[in-house]
């Protein structure tokens, strides 16, 4: 442990540490290095290794930004980077109780907003975050959130949030997707959103043209589940066929094993 030669012995604990399975020693000690030697490239992968491996998203987001800063350029830590700010709101979301939804909203706002520009920009997390609104039950916000963003960035992940928020104007809603309906005539997660948003008006031979359409474009569990579940509730012989329809598709994707 000489002073010249304490970074190389650092590391050599720490891959020993991952060899052994000991993580959580692991990231403390890597943790130590990153602070002495925040340049250093092998400390910066492994510690990213180790806190993907622990699942320790809280601190793989705040940590990425600085090894981004020190480190430079790393084509892994921006999708690493998202997909932990992902995490973290949808843990948030799933700490929502009947007692707390106000206190889970004001948290997933608050987290929001001290994000980046660039990551409140990306539309993955904003699907993300209009997701953990619409479970926390803030659909009007994730209703308004995306319904700016789409105007400005189509996102498949977004409209399908959108099809599910549950807005106080449900007719306006509906109007403002189907003005998307020009633009993206052959897209099955619009069609989808628009039987949603259909249900949502008691629209309910409109809400069936667009589960179908949906399906004729991409042969979907979610618009067999909508249909069939809307044809069901119709007492219409025709959600038989789509259950059948519909086990055939799933059947088809299954190994080839003997049967009895």
């Amino acid at each position: 442990e000489e002073r010249g030669n304490r970074l190389v012995v650092g590391l050599a604990r720490a891959r020993l540490l991952l060899v052994a399975g000991r993580w959580e020693q692991a990231a403390v000690l890597l943790a130590h290095l990153h602070d002495r030697h925040p340049g250093e490239d092998a400390v910066r992968r492994l510690r990213v290794e180790v806190l993907v491996r622990l699942q320790r998203w809280a601190d793989l987001a705040d940590v990425l930004p600085q090894l981004q800063k020190a480190g430079g350029d790393d084509s892994q830590f921006p999708q690493l980077e998202k997909r932990a700010n992902r995490e973290v709101l949808a843990w948030i979301g799933q700490t929502v109780g009947r007692a707390d939804k106000a206190y889970t909203i004001r948290r997933l706002q608050a987290y929001w907003q001290a994000l980046p520009t660039r990551l409140r920009g990306d539309e993955e997390l904003q699907a993300a975050y209009a997701g953990e609104l619409v479970r926390c039950g803030a659909d009007d916000e994730a209703e308004a959130l995306l319904a700016a963003t789409l105007e400005k960035q189509w996102s498949n992940a977004g409209v399908e949030v959108y099809g599910r928020a549950r807005s106080l104007r449900p007719d306006q809603a509906l109007a403002r997707a189907e003005t998307w309906r020009d633009a993206h005539p052959s897209n099955p997660v619009l069609m989808l959103t628009l039987g949603r948003l259909c249900l949502q008006n008691r629209r309910w031979l409109d809400a069936r043209a667009y589960f179908e359409a949906a399906l004729a474009l991409r042969k979907s569990p979610e618009a067999y589940a909508e249909l069939i579940r809307l044809l069901s509730q119709m007492d219409d012989r025709a959600a038989q066929r789509y259950v059948v329809e519909s086990l055939g598709h799933m059947s088809a994707r299954l190994p080839d094993l003997p049967l009895p």
